[in-house]
Parts: C-alpha cells; structure tokens; sequence
C-alpha cells in the first residue's frame, strides 16, 4: 500500500509526519455499519471498531459479546419536509428522477440517477463542489417540531425498542440545501428573530439564525437522551454540511461529535490535516470530544466516489499525524472487504484494549 511521505498542511513539520510511524493507532473507532449477527460483530472487532450500530436484540448482544458498544440511531422528524427555493427544488427533482418514478426497471433508474448526479457534480450532503447542490434526501423540517414534541416521541419509542443499547447515533439533522429551510414555519421564526435581535435580513444574520436553531435541536435532544436513560453515549455525525460553518461541533453537547476531514469524494491532503487539526483545536462543551469522519466507498460504478485501500490509508496517517485518535467511518460495510480491512486492522487498536472483548 501507498505510505505517506509527509503532512502538506502549513504548519506540518518532521515531527508530525513521524507520529504516525511511530506506532500511533486511533483508540475509538466508530462504524455505521448495522451489525445483525456474532459473524459480523466478529469481523468489525478484528479491524479495531469500537463502537458500532446494532439492529435489534440480536445485534446487540453479538456487539457486547465482542467487545463492541452498540448503537441505536436517530434521524430528525417533523411536521412535513422542508422547502427548498425554485431552483434548488428542480435540481432536487433531478437527481432524484421525479419524472422517472414508476416508469423504469429498478436497475436502470439507479443507472440514470448515477448518471444525472455525476453530470451536476453532486456531492451527497458534503461539501460541494459546484454552486448549486443538496443532500440527495429531503430531511423533515425539524425546526417545525414545536419544542422537539415529534423527536422526543421518537427518541423514546427508538429507546424502549433498543433497551439493552449502550448508545444512540444522530444522523441527517441539517438542511436539504446546506444552509436553511424556505417552509412558513422557518420563515416566520426567522422573522421572529430578527425582530428580537434588531438585525435586517441578510446572508450573515439568517446563516446565524440557522446555525442557532440547528445547535439548539442538537443540544436539546442530546439533554432528553440524557435525561431518560442516564449513562447512554450519544454521538452525532454532522451531516448534511452547514456550508456557512462546517465545523460547528464545538458547541455541541453530544459525547462524541463526528465532523468530517475526508470526503467520499478526495479531498486535499492538506485540507484533511486542516480540518482535523482545527475540530480538535479550542474549548468544547463538558464531556464532548471530537471524531474525524471518514467517507469510504468500496464500489466503482456509482456515482458517489471510489476511494482505494492505498488512499485510505493515505488518509488515516494524516489524520494521525495532525493528531487524531479517533474515529467515524461510513460505509461502514465497506470496512471489511478485502484490502480495506487490512488498513484498519493497522491503524486501529482492537476493542479488547479499551473494554472486555471475551476469547472466541
């Protein structure tokens, strides 16, 4: 496999670039992988994962068994979708074949929408790369959900169904659009806002608005979760992108924060050093730490990025090197295919170093 030769962030010197050859591995590795079964569970433990999704009972206790911490997960809910403008809403319809819909055989509609979201440079709720982009989802509008009523019922009904889960994982709380919702109920909050704070309405006083709001649900449901089972682990990836601060999981309550340093689609090496370097630079909230995310794709013939086993690695290192000990990985099926596997296992100490992983 390709070996890195140095960091070329500003500010990288020999000393960073030998960190990683000098034995570093990352100690918290999470997977968004569902494992179902003890086959499963086995193999995730053998690469390093720490911490994992677990479906259902059986999942769960195969993910203790292996020393693994399992998850359930959580994904925001309200009242109805969220708004996009005109044109953001046509590109929507696009890459997601709204005039396809019942028309054409499985296999190829997944072929045309590959084709289409290529053709538009879609990123898929990372950082775009073209001036016009979305996450391919449409996300409820969790700024509608009057006082979380909607995602504390679900938070419960997740909690009851998973009993014996030892944490929870957010996913998909952002915008469609990276930046805000056009709905009633966002507008007339925002109106609300800036009424309040004195400001007129422009780019910089509603980016603040919806990077409050968005901090304000984390936060708010991280205390529930905390609240009605005292002792479970939240985690949350920061996806979709808040394109006006990506990295905004410094005031975020949640026990791990995983904020993205490489992308499906290839990064910069310098950025990833950047990015990992700044997530673990300043204050946090109390007993919050943060996690680089890593985007692994094993196939070739999607349109979401290939990455190789020799650029993966390529990217641990630096993360390392910038001085990351942590770790989120998705796809994490992808974790356990041939060539991928054996850089994790490298990299990553097995959970048997950290938590009581039983002899097979």
């Amino acid at each position: 496999m390709t070996a890195l030769c140095g960091v070329c962030a500003p500010g990288a010197d020999a000393a960073d670039s030998q960190l990683a050859d000098a034995g570093a591995k990352f100690e918290f590795l999470f997977s968004w992988y569902r494992v179902k079964d003890e086959a499963s569970a086995k193999d995730f433990s053998e690469i390093g994962v720490t911490d994992i999704i677990a479906g259902g009972s059986k999942g769960v206790a195969a993910a203790k068994k292996y020393g693994l911490v399992p998850y359930c997960t959580f994904m925001p809910v309200g009242p109805h979708k969220q708004v996009l403008r005109a044109e953001e809403q046509k590109l929507h319809d696009f890459i997601n074949g709204a005039d396809l819909r019942g028309r054409l055989p499985k296999e190829e509609l997944r072929r045309i929408l590959d084709e289409r979201r290529k053709a538009v440079g879609c990123r898929f709720g990372g950082e775009p790369s073209e001036p016009l982009d979305l996450c391919a989802t449409l996300i409820d509008c969790f700024l509608s959900d009057t006082n979380c009523i909607l995602a504390k019922a679900e938070i419960d009904r997740t909690l009851a169904a998973n009993p014996d889960a030892e944490g929870i994982a957010f996913d998909f709380i952002g915008y469609t659009n990276f930046r805000s919702c056009e709905c009633d109920d966002c507008r007339a909050r925002l109106a609300a806002y800036l009424k309040k704070a004195g400001l007129e309405e422009n780019e910089t006083s509603r980016n603040g608005f919806f990077r409050t709001s968005l901090v304000s649900y984390i936060n708010t449901l991280v205390d529930y979760v905390h609240g009605v089972r005292p002792g479970i682990k939240v985690t949350i990836h920061l996806y979709p992108v808040f394109l006006p601060d990506p990295i905004y999981g410094r005031d975020l309550r949640a026990d791990t924060v995983q904020e993205t340093v490489a992308w499906y689609f290839q990064w910069p090496d310098a950025k990833i050093a950047d990015y990992t370097r700044r997530i673990h630079a300043g204050e946090r909230q109390p007993g919050s730490v943060s996690v680089p995310f890593v985007g692994l794709n094993a196939a070739t013939d999607r349109a979401l990025a290939h990455k190789t086993p020799a650029r993966l690695e390529e990217e641990l290192r630096i993360i390392l090197a910038a001085g990351g000990r942590r770790l989120g990985v998705c796809n994490g099926a992808d974790m356990v295919k041939p060539g991928y596997r054996e850089v994790f296992t490298k990299y990553c100490r097995r959970p048997s170093a950290n938590r009581s992983n039983p002899s097979d």
